[in-house]
């Protein structure tokens, strides 16, 4: 392991050249924005096409106007630049902030202020109270005589509790000395740090206790001093400052798809036509009169019979060009524009996603869509279906079980130990007599300690002072200061904590607090009574839901610690050096960790959140599997299930535990086979006992850590997965975090859309691993918030996020991207079927310019409002009916067969528009007698082509509003105004006169009619004879006349809206008017959803109050909620 040195005070000693203080966090510089931007813009693959087809209309037989092509994709492109160096500058605003700040640096033997992008490794800083670190640094002295200084690290890691810092003696007065530093390189662990502190010949162990990490602040002292190890962007924070990793929708998975489908069907166009032109060459080539011409223009290469390639090579580049809105250049901007304004105005902005003063935050729109098609959704448990808010509830000692509130003073003081350890053995500061910690359970514990007499009071030096009860004497209470000799922390790998301390007799304690599954393989020998009878209250206190840890101690030998600490010392330095340095420190801590004595186990409560029931059920009834990964105990994390409604008495319960095997953590070979072959057996039953039985039947699998060691090896990895996806619902316990993101990985591997949710740091690599990844900004900081894609304050919104939100947002998309792909398609295969009356000859059918503004112009309105405000039926009938969001799952609004009719639909009306013209044009007049051409034509069926795309948003809209119907009418008006401009600049072309004829108004009124008509006998058949679940809502809506605002939504409320099985009222008065179901509605059933937690809506006549913790927003209906 490479070491860094540091000199302090001496420069002179220091030859390494180290990254200076100065950060930046900008995407580009002003040298290399302009390449690197336009870069990034190319590496899409639609503006890399248009690129190409925009260099195609650059030679000299192109049928279009290169200009015509350029300047739509300049737009798009500097649009995009413009955008990106918005986002930049405002980057470089803040980095300048920072950089500019001040800080006081010792400077000989006085202060002076300096920049912070002026400070270097070595110099040695005063910070003051509130400001903060502006590096990485060594903790050397403070303005507190027990050199203890609080930092909050909120604008870190987000935890609000304030942390405990210690600087080492040695450190009070080195401000002028020389000294030295050797610690490890500069990483990204913001919980880890290894190093020595050089000085003279002595050398002394520098741990995380010592570090000041830059983006935290001083708290509750008046300054600190400090040496510089790591600046700029070495520093911890900056190395954890990167970008949640890319995801791509399954949507845009499948629009890529389809855009190669495009990219085929344009070649196929191509390559028709490219046929057709040599076809056509060799029998009319004599007809054209172009022998001997060639020299003359290179496009009559194009019609040589004799030059079959380079013919068939020319006519492909002039048809690519013609043909390119086959692809669509605005789509993908119109898709990231309505995904933004989805994120930031609709869910960043919901009102009823509020707890508090938080907000539900779109960290990113990319997944916004993600949200409608869920099927599984894994969860941590505490702090996201729990409040992590701890309170001590009972306990365990002496073979005896107490409730808090009925221990008395004689049990108390015949247990000391177990007391003593709960305010000992612990992470907690005491500030203002307030505790803080980073651990909610810890601060109960404490607390549970203080109300018995034993009161943590302060933190010094070395060690750490109780206040504790005279019991013996019944006196007044009395100090004991405990010199703290060596801290073993809590971990994932560990699961426990470890603090050896001298009391002032010179008596030597180690206490221990952890999971049960580790302390009590590490127990003495003869305590087997004991440990039974604390084995049976851990599974009592587990199955009422407690959270629960065993505690220990151990009585150390002077002689024996004395020999042991020089291991451990000589461990401690060696991290630095060795490669598995941090493993031969855990051995170390195992030698001590042994042979301890039970004193008892702890049981905290936490409550489930308000609203998690609800949530689950409404969640379940939308088809969505629901996963619970924690790393409590089996027998909390079932009764936990059970609270929630995940697990109910209807389900068969798989249950694969490793206290089934008594030999699980052995180190033999044969045990570990057997073992495995043991739980695959296991696994093989339960999975046959789920095929066999009955389909209505449901299933729970119940899994441990240690089980899923095996299970999830290559072996019995797809039987766990059979296994998992045949249940309804799957909760591991005992797992860590990497297990966490392993099962997340298996599910979608299986190609399941998963959403992980978690509140913890421990949750980050189960995040990261789902396809969406959600926060919860709760208790224990925003490392999980940092790592999401969406963060909400409860999981309970997780119903409008996923059923309201999700589903309007998937259901949008799809309509935008099927209305793209129409438009196009109709646009480009009337130019195709031209292509045929012109000998193939490439022949542009329509203006330039009328081509280049299809897109960006003329069809671009409607789309946006078909995005942004399309509602197939309102958020509280999706909140009254969650089965509505199992289309999504099912991927029934974008799939093969919708786009196969997308397909005929616009070969269809390609060809009633274009042929409706050409045949009602052959004897067509205007004004002045003349028969119509080319232009004329042109002209009619472009019109028409407006006309009818427009109108459809119409057809494939559920919810016709105003802005649906100003966006077509603006469209139209726009096209036309812009018509009438453009061709004034022409005096062949009078649109006047096309217009005073009667055959165009003729065709403009029929045309429409007879295009959309496949279109509406289409949806009205698949309406009335295959309707999805959202259209026999909108038919009960339609024939119950009722008001959905009507309902009043409290929590816990057993009134509310009508069951899903009311539905059949509607569909029977469907099949009076002719309709046949082809569902089944008699099996469905559903109960009551209580819907939204803490929120009551009241409808009024003319407004609503919406009541949110004492909150009042008054809300104007102006529609549908």
């Amino acid at each position: 392991m490479t070491c860094r040195t540091i000199h302090f005070n001496d420069r002179n000693a220091t030859s390494v050249k180290f990254v200076g203080n100065s950060i930046s966090t900008t995407k580009y510089t002003p040298y290399n924005f302009l390449l690197k931007g336009i870069i990034q813009q190319f590496k899409r693959h639609a503006n890399l096409f248009f690129l190409a087809t925009s260099i195609l209309s650059l030679l000299p037989f192109s049928p279009v106007n290169s200009l015509s092509n350029w300047v739509p994709l300049t737009t798009v492109i500097i649009a995009s630049l413009i955008k990106e160096a918005y986002e930049d500058w405002q980057r470089f605003q803040n980095d300048r902030k920072v950089n500019e700040a001040t800080v006081a640096i010792w400077r000989g033997r006085g202060l002076e202020s300096i920049s912070w992008k002026k400070l270097k490794v070595g110099d040695i800083v005063r910070v003051y109270k509130n400001a903060f670190f502006p590096a990485d640094l060594l903790f050397l002295s403070c303005a507190d005589k027990d050199g203890v200084c609080h930092i909050e690290t909120a604008n870190l890691d987000g935890e609000s509790h304030l942390k405990a810092k210690q600087a080492l003696a040695v450190t009070q007065n080195l401000l002028g000395s020389k000294f030295e530093v050797q610690c490890e390189p500069p990483n990204n662990s913001l919980y880890t740090f290894t190093g020595d502190l050089i000085l003279g010949d002595g050398k002394f162990a520098l741990s995380p206790n010592q570090i000041l990490l830059r983006g935290c602040s001083l708290r509750n002292i008046e300054y600190i001093d400090g040496a510089v190890l790591f600046t700029g962007h070495e520093t911890k924070m900056m190395m954890n400052s990167m970008n949640v990793p890319f995801k791509r929708s399954t949507l845009e998975k499948k629009l890529n798809q389809l855009m190669l489908a495009l990219f085929i069907t344009l070649m196929v166009m191509t390559l028709i036509g490219a046929i057709g032109r040599i076809v056509f060459s060799k029998y009319k080539y004599y007809y054209l009169g172009l022998r001997g011409k060639h020299g003359e223009n290179s496009s009559y290469l194009m019609f040589d019979p004799d030059s079959h390639f380079l013919a068939y090579y020319l006519v492909m580049c002039n048809l690519i060009a013609l043909y390119s809105t086959v692809i669509p250049l605005s789509l993908y901007i119109s898709i990231e524009m309505i995904k933004f304004v989805q994120s930031t105005q609709f869910i960043n902005k919901d009102p009823l996603m509020y707890h508090g003063n938080t907000p539900a935050l779109a960290r990113t729109s990319n997944m916004i869509e993600e949200l409608g098609q869920v099927e599984y959704i894994l969860s941590d448990k505490t702090g996201t279906l729990t409040r992590n808010m701890m309170e001590f509830s009972k306990c365990s000692f002496g073979g005896e079980l107490y409730e808090a509130g009925k221990l008395d003073r004689g049990t108390v003081e015949k247990n000391m130990e177990f007391f003593r350890c709960l305010a000992i053995c612990h992470s907690v500061i005491c500030v203002d007599d307030n505790y803080h910690s980073a651990s909610p359970d810890e601060i109960a514990l404490v607390i549970a300690a203080k109300e018995f007499g034993f009161e943590f009071c302060r933190r010094t030096f070395d060690g750490i002072c109780v206040r504790e009860s005279n019991f013996e004497q019944n006196g007044d209470p009395e100090y004991v200061e405990c010199k703290i000799l060596n801290v073993f922390e809590f971990n994932s790998t560990r699961k426990r904590q470890s603090i050896i301390c001298r009391y002032p007799c010179g008596r030597l304690v180690l206490y221990c607090k952890g999971s049960d599954d580790v302390i009590l393989k590490k127990l003495a020998d003869g305590q087997d009574n004991l440990k039974d009878s604390i084995s049976i209250h851990l599974r009592q206190f587990g199955c009422s839901g407690l959270r629960t840890l065993c505690l220990a101690y151990k009585v150390l030998d002077k002689y024996a610690y004395e020999s042991w600490n020089k291991k451990y010392v000589k461990a401690v330095g060696a991290q630095n050096i060795l490669e598995d340095g941090h493993k031969q420190l855990d051995k170390v801590q195992e030698l001590i960790e042994k042979d301890l004595t039970l004193i008892g186990c702890t049981a905290v409560e936490d409550k489930l959140q308000e609203g998690v029931p609800a949530c689950i059920q409404s969640l379940t009834r939308a088809g969505i599997k629901i996963w619970v990964m924690t790393g409590d105990k089996m027998e909390t994390t079932i009764s936990i299930a059970h609270a929630c409604k995940l697990i109910n008495d209807q389900m068969k319960q798989f249950i694969i535990s490793s206290e089934t095997y008594a030999d699980m953590n052995s180190g033999s070979q044969v045990n570990q086979d057997q073992i495995e072959q043991e739980i695959e057996n296991k696994i093989s039953g339960y999975l046959s006992e789920a095929k066999g039985s009955q389909e209505n039947s449901k299933f729970a699998l119940v899994i441990d850590g240690n089980c899923l060691v095996y299970a999830l090896s290559p072996r019995l990895r797809s039987m766990l997965l059979d296994l998992s996806l045949t249940c309804d619902s799957v909760v591991c316990c005992r797992v860590s975090p990497l297990q966490k993101a392993q099962v997340t990985s298996m599910v979608k591997g299986a190609e399941k859309i998963t959403l992980s949710i978690g509140d913890g740091a421990n949750d980050v690599s189960m995040i990261l691993a789902a396809n969406v990844g959600i926060g919860i900004s709760g208790q224990e900081g925003t490392q999980a918030v940092m790592a999401s894609d969406f963060s909400i304050a409860q999981f309970r919104f997780l119903t409008d996020l996923l059923l309201v939100h999700g589903r309007w947002s998937y259901i949008r998309l799809c309509k935008v991207i099927s209305y793209f792909i129409c438009k196009n398609l109709t646009f480009a295969l009337t130019q195709f079927w031209f292509t045929f009356h012109t000998g193939f000859s490439g022949q542009g059918f329509y203006d330039d310019w009328f081509q280049s503004l299809y897109n960006v112009i003329f069809t671009a309105l409607p789309v946006i409002v078909i995005g942004l405000f399309e509602k197939d039926v309102s958020a509280i009938l999706l909140r009254k009916y969650p089965e509505l969001y199992s289309e999504g799952i099912k991927n029934a609004f974008f799939n093969w067969r919708l786009v196969t009719f997308w397909f005929l639909s616009s070969v269809y009306q390609s060809l009633i528009i274009f042929h409706l013209v050409i045949l009602s044009g052959d004897k067509a007049q205007n004004s002045s007698c003349h028969l119509f051409g080319i232009w004329e034509v042109s002209t009619m069926a472009y019109t028409l082509v407006i006309v009818t795309v427009n109108l459809r948003v119409l057809l494939i809209s559920s919810s016709i509003t105003k802005l649906h119907i100003y966006s077509i009418a603006l469209s139209i008006v726009v096209f036309f105004i812009f018509t009438f401009i453009y061709y004034l600049m022409d005096s062949k072309k009078n649109i006047f006169v096309l217009m005073t004829t009667l055959h165009f108004y003729r065709t403009l009124f029929v045309g429409p009619i007879v295009a959309l008509l496949f279109d509406f006998i289409h949806q009205g058949m698949q309406r009335w004879f295959f309707p999805y679940k959202y259209q026999i809502i909108q038919e009960r809506k339609l024939s119950s006349r009722e008001d959905e605002r009507d309902f009043d939504y409290v929590e816990g409320s057993k009134k509310g809206p009508s069951q899903w099985g009311d539905i059949k009222k509607a569909w029977e008065a469907c099949k009076n008017r002719g309709m046949q179901s082809p569902i089944d509605l008699s099996s469905q059933r559903v109960q009551v959803n209580p819907s939204l937690a803490e929120l009551k809506i009241t409808h009024k006549p003319s407004n609503a109050t919406l009541k949110n913790r004492g909150h009042d927003i008054k809300l104007g209906w102006a529609g549908d909620a």
